[in-house]
């Protein structure tokens, strides 16, 4: 009824020619509508673009992460590019992530290389040299790619979210956030899919946003290819087949009263949106088909790693019906469906919203003072946070299950991210934000993605959750934008905030510089570690076991990944393999250094096998971040021998244990092996 009036009124007013174009250009909040100056606002990006790649480039070379080797080292870029060269179709697909874009991006290396990078694998049980000079210029080579792909993204994040919002500032804090963010710089060093997840996946989440708000069919040819760009990159971005139906009907439950207060012809705005859903879902596995052919050639490769991904199928066939309703709904009946559901879910709506942001601000806060406090309120504090698929962690109660999985996103951001956030629901329960919509269908992502990790029973870390930091860093942008045209906020200079960002976010930086992926908050106990190593630490471990090992004699073992690449001499990585051996060969002088990590000591249970090994002597020790439970320590053999005790029931092991000396690998066994032993060291 109140629509019928309302459409009449607006019949009976047409909009003027000025009234248009300001629909067209809105004023951006805050600012006079004819300031010229804002239209270059964008310039300022320069700033965190040249902090992010500085930071960026520093120790970029000098570490390396588990798995990364398969990637840059034993073939998985090259298997691509040369399954694309010959038209080896079947052979493009090279992961089950399945990694493809990280392929294409980092693969770009290939054009300016000069040699072919070395061959790092660790031979099991076997003394190794490993080329350090190659490794680290193999290193630049495939990770400058992604570096600057993500850091010229940047601009990308910039010109959608100033789309979306119709405010610079926004859009300017948002990508300033996102290119200071320590964990998004972090994994932007490394060669990992999740490396390129992160911003294909941010991409097409604003793209998206921003279609709905326009219709823009540039928007719409964009968010298919963002789309196919986040499903070559990991399986898991199927989330976003239900998440974008969802946004869309929130779109429409905002949007539908204000296009009948204007007299729009809603049923084709509606329609127009529901017909370009599945487009963007079809055309996005179309693309996905394209990138690796391998799919096309075998179609169970094209359906496993779209629709029927992780229980994905009986959901995308509910969302299709869905989206096919809608469109009846608009072709025969003129969308009168959705008018009515938009007309009486107003103040349902309006309640959801607030308990989604009241949720939200209580489970950050929760969790956030249970830890900060060391309450243990759940008796929870046992559990790792890193994590995985535990058996432990799938027997506890859902509720339980949800704090646990928000950890990671509570302790990683900053704490300017994350106090951000919560300042910005709880005012949001009581007051109605501009962009509300926006940052409403952003939020719920969130424990939306918790639910779905749940399921698979798998307790999230860091990189597990890496595509909810670009999010949060975009939400904490929007809402200091609105922050500051809200009251009497609006007398503080947006540029004054803008250095502040910018001041803030190289503070972060710093403060764990060069280890930018093990950042973790301030508001987190020394004590605690959210993230464990990634490799950093061993190039430092082995600059000391280099002007130790007098000319490289020295055999060195760890259980940490990223030592070996970097030691000049024989080095050979811990595993349960040659845990029988271990104690022999530790105490005849076999082995002349251990590097041992606080993940390594854990996983392999030195403490039931060597007895006290972890807290003896050492004669170097780094502790990253400062933080006791994420250390590198060197220990000599001259200084400890290992207590005889009964041996346990462990892996037999092969036989084959023979010198490989063409491949520069030597078995610690043989007489080669057993050279003059690296003198007594003493502890610092």
């Amino acid at each position: 009824m109140v629509f019928r009036k309302n459409r009449e009124q607006k019949k009976e007013e047409p909009a003027s020619e000025d009234t248009e174009l300001l629909e067209k250009k809105p004023a951006v909040p805050g600012i006079p509508k004819k300031s010229i100056w804002m239209k270059f606002v964008w310039v300022l990006l320069a700033a965190p673009m040249f902090l992010y790649l500085n930071f960026a480039l520093i120790h970029l070379t000098n570490f390396e992460t588990a798995d990364e080797s398969l990637w840059y080292s034993q073939g998985r870029i090259q298997k691509y590019w040369k399954a694309i060269d010959e038209r080896n179709w079947k052979n493009t697909r090279i992961n089950d992530k399945p990694g493809v874009t990280l392929a294409i991006i980092s693969g770009l290396a290939r054009y300016w290389e000069k040699d072919a990078p070395p061959d790092v694998e660790e031979k099991n049980r076997k003394f190794q040299f490993f080329p350090v000079d190659q490794i680290e210029e193999a290193h630049f080579n495939y990770r400058i790619p992604i570096v600057v792909f993500n850091g010229v993204m940047a601009l990308y994040f910039f010109w959608i979210i100033r789309r979306l919002t119709k405010n610079e500032w926004a859009a300017l804090f948002s990508a300033t956030l996102i290119l200071l963010n320590p964990i998004l710089l972090g994994i932007s060093q490394i060669i990992n899919p999740d490396s390129l997840f992160w911003t294909f996946s941010l991409a097409i989440l604003l793209t998206f946003l921003a279609f709905l708000e326009s219709g823009s069919v540039i928007l719409t040819i964009l968010g298919i290819l963002l789309m196919g760009l986040t499903l070559a990159s990991k399986y898991v971005g199927v989330i976003f087949f239900p998440f974008l139906l969802l946004a869309f009907f929130a779109h429409a439950m905002y949007r539908i009263p204000d296009w009948v207060e204007k007299g729009e012809k809603i049923w084709k705005k509606v329609l127009w949106r529901a017909l370009v859903y599945p487009a963007t879902i079809w055309g996005s596995i179309g693309v996905f088909a394209l990138l690796m052919p391998a799919a096309i050639i075998k179609t169970k490769y094209l359906t496993s790693g779209t629709y029927k991904s992780h229980g994905m199928y009986g959901i995308f066939k509910i969302c299709m019906a869905i989206d096919v309703l809608i469109i009846l709904d608009a072709l025969i009946f003129k969308s009168k469906g959705m008018i009515f559901l938009a007309k009486y879910m107003k103040y349902l709506r309006i309640a959801i919203v607030k308990m989604l942001f009241l949720f939200m601000a209580g489970v950050v806060v929760l969790v956030g003072v249970d830890w900060m406090m060391k309450l243990d309120l759940f008796h929870m504090f046992d559990m790792p946070f890193e994590g995985g698929k535990l058996a432990a962690f799938k027997a506890l109660p859902p509720y339980k299950q949800f704090l646990l999985e928000a950890r990671p996103f509570v302790f990683s951001q900053t704490p300017l991210v994350i106090i951000t956030l919560v300042l910005f629901w709880i005012i949001g329960i009581f007051k109605k934000w501009k962009s509300e919509w926006i940052i409403a269908v952003m939020t719920v992502f969130v424990p939306i993605f918790f639910l779905a990790t749940m399921e698979q029973g798998l307790l999230i870390h860091v990189r597990y959750s890496i595509v909810l930091f670009p999010i949060a860093s975009v939400i904490a942008g929007i809402a200091l934008a609105e922050f500051f045209d809200w009251g009497f906020l609006k007398i503080v200079p947006k540029l004054i905030i803008f250095v502040m960002l910018v001041a803030l976010g190289s503070s972060y930086l710093l403060s764990i510089q060069p280890f930018y992926f093990n950042y973790t908050s301030s508001f987190l106990p020394k004590e605690y570690s959210i993230v464990d190593g990634w490799g950093y630490g061993g190039y430092e471990a082995a600059g000391i076991l280099n002007s130790l090992s007098r000319g490289g004699i020295a055999r060195v073992i760890t259980d940490y990944d990223g030592v070996c690449q970097f030691y000049k001499g024989p080095c050979i990585g811990y595993s349960d393999k040659l845990r029988p051996s271990m104690r022999s060969r530790w105490n005849a002088g076999k082995y002349d250094y251990i590097v041992i990590s606080a993940k390594g000591t854990d996983r392999f249970g030195f403490s039931d096998s060597f007895p006290g090994f972890q807290d003896q002597r050492f004669i170097w020790e780094m502790k990253i971040d400062d933080r006791p439970n994420n250390f590198l320590r060197i220990i000599s053999s001259a200084n400890y021998k290992i207590p005889d005790s009964p041996q346990v029931d462990e892996p037999v092991i092969s036989s084959d244990d023979s010198i490989d000396e063409e491949n520069g690998v030597v078995d610690p066994d043989s007489e080669a092996a057993d050279e003059e032993s690296v003198p007594d060291v003493e502890s610092d």
